[in-house]
């Protein structure tokens, strides 16, 4: 499943930084067929696991950003993740990629730049 070089390897990281609106519509083709229940807090694993494929793709594509991930990454996402960790995963990412989470930085921002020209009343 593991490229070559990757195989002898302890660990394996994904990061995932904050998402492009690039990387947000390619997770919104993927997460089309998704039902709204997966990302609350109380979602049952059985549903979870209904969507594995679809939630290993979503990681995917935030980790590489954009949709040609390597081959082996929903294999060994689905394969090496437990139920309950890819649930918490999903949840977290959901939360970190609303733009309601990040976006009051960007407003502080914008009202604090002493650079911003603007005209004094």
């Amino acid at each position: 499943m593991l490229p070559s070089k990757i195989k002898k390897k302890k660990e394996i990281s994904f990061t995932i930084k904050p998402p492009t609106p690039y990387v947000l519509g390619l997770c919104a083709d993927i997460l089309g067929n998704v039902q709204d229940d997966v990302f609350s807090k109380e979602v049952d694993l059985k549903l979870i696991t209904s969507f594995q494929t679809e939630i290993a793709q979503v990681i995917s594509v935030l980790a590489h950003e954009e949709i040609n991930f390597p081959d082996w990454y929903v294999d060994f996402i689905r394969k090496n993740v437990e139920l309950i960790e890819l649930k918490q995963i999903i949840q977290e990412i959901a939360v970190k990629c609303n733009p309601g989470f990040f976006l009051s930085c960007f407003q502080i921002a914008k009202d604090s730049n002493p650079m911003m020209m603007t005209k004094k009343k």
